[in-house]
């Protein structure tokens, strides 16, 4: 089983991927990944909230848009839930691109085992979801 990330553009189309085998863990990836991205703000969801990922952000000039997390005891303020509302509005883009490959390409399940066969069919997935994307603005 491998794992997917995916770097969106704001307008929704898949800027990059990286597939990793099941039993590695997102956060460890997350370094190598957002190097690959080129856009300045990065829109994440709330398992990479981390003092570790924040400075990473901050030393790579990006601006930080990861979604606030509240812990035991320590319930989120009112301007942290304001800022996670902000950023719901841009991240709705990443999670319908998800959503789409799931139902549309068959993104649930990889037809191959190998690391490199599976990378090179996420490629032509995202490939795909570009496609389709570009084609539906037409109309």
């Amino acid at each position: 089983m491998q794992k997917l990330c995916g770097g969106y553009e704001g307008d929704g189309y898949s800027q990059a991927t990286h597939v990793t085998s099941a039993n590695v863990s997102e956060m460890t990836e997350f370094r190598r990944f957002i190097k690959e991205i080129s856009r300045t703000e990065i829109f994440t969801d709330k398992g990479y909230a981390c003092k570790e990922n924040e400075d990473l952000l901050k030393a790579l000039n990006k601006k930080s848009r990861i979604m606030k997390k509240a812990a035991r005891n320590r319930p989120l303020t009112h301007w942290e839930k304001r800022f996670n509302k902000l950023i719901s509005k841009t991240r709705f883009k990443v999670e319908q691109a998800f959503g789409t490959l799931k139902r549309r390409f068959s993104m649930s399940r990889f037809r191959y085992i190998t690391l490199p066969k599976v990378n090179a069919e996420m490629a032509f997935k995202a490939i795909g979801f570009n496609l389709l994307k570009a084609a539906n603005s037409l109309t």
